[in-house]
């Protein structure tokens, strides 16, 4: 999903869930990213992983975007059909948009 898609879906309110990959020392590197964006480190795949629901709609971000795009690839094998990453991760988001 591009950025300007995203943040016009957020300010619609009709944004799926957007979750960031993030290592917590990356927070401190890369700024605070999307308001509303829940933490879920890629570290900590095994944790989190199983909570999610294969049918539901959301978005994955991580720094520049490799990660989540793995991430959906990956569990789109896994059966999930309403993944996406935020194209660019949030490089492009802060580039195109000016924030986070």
């Amino acid at each position: 999903m591009a950025p300007g898609e995203l943040a016009a879906r957020l300010a619609a309110g009709t944004a799926p869930p957007v979750y960031d990959l993030r290592e917590p020392f990356e927070h401190a590197t890369d700024g605070a990213g999307i308001a509303g964006a829940v933490p879920l480190p890629l570290s900590e795949l095994h944790r989190w992983w199983p909570s999610l629901d294969p049918r539901a709609e959301m978005v994955f971000q991580c720094r520049a975007g490799n990660r989540s795009r793995a991430l959906c690839c990956a569990l789109a094998v896994h059966g999930f059909e309403r993944v996406c990453d935020l194209e660019g991760g949030l490089e492009a988001w802060q580039a195109e948009l000016g924030q986070g």
